[in-house]
């Protein structure tokens, strides 16, 4: 089977970038962000070796990887894993619905 091409939403992205931000500032280092950035890579790459090991979520065609306290929403389509969402999981679930409606 051919490697899947994995697709961030503008939405996704903000939202891991939202985290490094926190991160860095909250520790005042980038040692924790290069950390998660690190570990999300090897997830997405888990993600795109085989897309339907994850489960999938109570929100449609949805499938959901957690990664320490985020969660990573992804679509399949066709030959590509679209990333919808990137979410702390210590959030409104109500948000999210309304990020995954998109």
């Amino acid at each position: 089977m051919a490697k899947m091409k994995v697709v961030w939403s503008v939405v996704a992205s903000q939202q891991k970038n939202n985290a490094y931000n926190y991160w860095n500032k909250r520790n005042g280092s980038k040692d924790y962000s290069r950390k998660l950035s690190v570990a999300i890579r090897n997830r997405v790459n888990e993600i795109r070796r085989d897309p339907q090991s994850y489960k999938k979520s109570d929100y449609g065609d949805f499938h959901i990887a957690i990664l320490w306290n985020y969660c990573i929403y992804y679509k399949i389509i066709n030959q590509t894993i679209l990333i919808s969402a990137f979410w702390n999981a210590r959030q409104n679930p109500e948000e999210l619905l309304s990020i995954l409606k998109k």
